[in-house]
């Protein structure tokens, strides 16, 4: 509690723009507050209609924004790239990772992720 019972007004919520390649070689650019769970949600084929349609897909960039407003003007500005300048971001990410430790700024993991038959069957 801070000053007259009242609670700090700072959040620690984050807010994530990442970008998936899936098994056809194409970019899917999408933002979130969690990134974690949007990625079981699009694995589990409950996330996107245009990545349900994938094998698979992994994800090659991630950046963090400070608030969804952020997080949305930068999606907005990287979907309208051309693919090359996203390949580019992507790449600049992994060499600027290969070269120090975790920024606050930017990370990049990948996951590879199988949709499983019986969540194709279910639907």
């Amino acid at each position: 509690m801070g000053l007259n019972g009242l609670r700090p007004r700072c959040s620690t919520k984050m807010f994530y723009v990442y970008i998936l390649k899936t098994d056809k070689d194409t970019l899917y650019t999408g933002q979130t507050n969690n990134l974690e769970a949007r990625l079981r949600i699009h694995r589990n084929g409950k996330g996107s209609k245009y990545i349900r349609t994938f094998k698979y897909f992994e994800l090659v960039y991630a950046e963090k924004a400070l608030t969804l407003s952020l997080a949305l003007k930068r999606e907005r500005e990287i979907k309208a790239w051309p693919r090359v300048k996203k390949l580019e971001l992507v790449k600049r990410a992994v060499e600027t990772l290969a070269d120090s430790e975790l920024s606050n700024q930017c990370f990049c993991r990948k996951y590879i992720q199988h949709k499983s038959k019986e969540a194709k069957i279910s639907k």
